[in-house]
């Protein structure tokens, strides 16, 4: 379905993109950048992102930073920084959702405020010294118009 919801442009309306990447089966390597690329429709909207992570229970940290870099398709950098998206609790407990092997974990990322309707590029890349990173099985992003209420919008960005 979520594959869908991201060729379609999105199952429900205030989505705008929702779309995972998949990494090779050994891992995610720390020179692979991941490119998402998707507009934003509308100049009177707020946008929401989050990045998501979805990875088998053999991932080996309790948590995975990510650089970050949010630019315009034509490459002009609006944002950089890292992200450090929660695996697992302080006593290893997965805090991501699923079933069988795979869990799933959305890390709120950023928001842009009214005013801007363009198409824009995020890449991901792995912070982690490793050369190779174990268990992670897809990378997604969620892109998602926010309405004016604050209680629409997710609790870190109120």
């Amino acid at each position: 379905m979520t594959l869908w919801c991201g060729v379609l442009g999105a199952c429900n309306s205030e989505d705008v993109y929702h779309v995972f990447h998949p990494v090779a089966e050994t891992g995610w390597e720390r020179d692979d950048t991941l490119r998402f690329l998707f507009n934003l429709p509308d100049t009177t909207a707020s946008y929401a992102f989050s990045v998501e992570l979805r990875h088998r229970l053999d991932f080996p940290y309790t948590d995975l930073p990510v650089d970050m870099t949010l630019a315009t398709a034509h490459d002009s950098i609006l944002w950089r920084d890292t992200l450090s998206i929660p695996v697992a609790d302080v006593w290893g407990n997965w805090v991501g959702k699923g079933w069988g092997d795979l869990r799933t974990v959305s890390s709120p990322v950023v928001f842009l405020s009214v005013g801007r309707k363009d198409t824009l590029q995020l890449h991901l890349q792995p912070a982690l010294a490793d050369s190779l990173l174990p268990g992670v099985n897809d990378v997604g992003v969620y892109v998602r118009r926010m309405g004016e209420t604050l209680d629409q919008w997710p609790s870190m960005l109120r």
